[in-house]
């Protein structure tokens, strides 16, 4: 089987798949790579220290960390002699293009921020004002309303909902492009459609906290001395409610930074889920690695910080 340039990568991950024999010739370096069941033969001198280092995870070694696990750890970590002496995220390359990994990543995080925050703050918002109406006028036909409404967007698909914004806001009515990364308006579209579908589910979710704090003494307390509803409502019970929304809100918050592999797919906006979705396409296992790793250091370091922004919204649970 003879490969193009560079296919020693790919022909090592069908070989550890399915232990073929396999032969690589690259076109311009005129070396040869043979494997034989465990063994690789290198039939070019000068070229054979370069392979053998490239396919070290078969030759057997001395110890656990000139391993891939050693690999692994050196990938997140390693040291150097100049400054500053440390580096982090040394995935290398990506498959298709030569960008390295680390790069792909913090140019595809911000654009993913510039999408998600806003999509973010504007569910929180709305989602906490609905449900405070929710639950003030309970059993109303405005909290009827609200639920209905609720329930609807909970019900509706994401991606049925995406294709009908771009064919309403970008094909019927011409006022959104929805494809390419230009300008804020083709953020317009897509933060549109993220706070219709995740608003509803935020909305049933604070209606439920509010309606469990509503009924409590402190504000029957705030109403008789005076205070405004506003004050009573989004001052004193906002304040008591803080850590199931704290909570809610934490689950969110490392999507801010991976992206949403539907939006950025669809609408062409080259974020962190939008470079996932071409690794996965293109078999790009580093990128994909890198991508997994990330979103777990962020959702460990994000519940960290959420446990200790619970002691700062509420005294109650701090320690004595």
């Amino acid at each position: 089987m003879i490969l193009f340039p560079g296919a020693e990568v790919l022909c090592r991950r069908n070989f550890e798949r399915e232990r073929v024999n396999a032969e690589i010739r690259p076109k311009k370096s005129g070396l040869t790579v043979t494997f034989r069941g465990d063994c690789c033969t290198v039939r070019n001198e000068t070229e054979k220290p370069r392979i053998l280092q490239s396919v070290r995870f078969r030759i057997p070694t001395e110890n656990a960390w000139d391993s891939q696990l050693g690999d692994s750890l050196r990938e997140l970590v390693s040291f150097r002699k100049n400054f500053p002496f440390v580096s982090f995220f040394n995935f290398g390359e990506t498959l298709l293009t030569g960008t390295p990994i680390r790069e792909v990543l913090w140019d595809g995080m911000w654009t993913s921020l510039l999408l998600m925050v806003p999509i973010f703050f504007g569910e929180l918002i709305a989602g906490i004002v609905l449900a405070m109406l929710s639950a003030v006028f309970r059993n109303s036909w405005v909290d009827r309303c609200i639920m209905v409404l609720s329930v609807a967007g909970m019900s509706i698909s994401y991606l049925v909902l995406i294709i009908f914004c771009q064919w309403l806001f970008g094909y019927y009515w011409n006022l959104f492009p929805v494809w390419g990364w230009d300008d804020w308006r083709n953020l317009a579209l897509p933060v549109i459609v993220g706070i219709l579908s995740g608003t509803g589910g935020g909305v049933r979710f604070y209606r439920t906290v509010f309606l469990n704090e509503i009924g409590k003494p402190y504000l029957r307390t705030a109403l008789a001395k005076g205070d405004s509803p506003f004050r009573v409502y989004f001052g004193h019970l906002l304040k008591n409610a803080a850590i199931p929304i704290l909570t809610r809100a934490s689950t969110v918050l490392p999507f801010l930074f991976t992206g949403s592999l539907l939006l950025e797919s669809f609408f062409g906006i080259p974020g962190l889920g939008f470079r996932g979705v071409d690794a996965l396409n293109s078999s790009d296992l580093q990128t994909l690695k890198a991508l997994v790793i990330l979103s777990a250091f962020l959702f460990v370091f994000i519940n960290l910080l959420t446990d200790l922004a619970y002691a700062w919204v509420d005294p109650r649970v701090r320690p004595k």
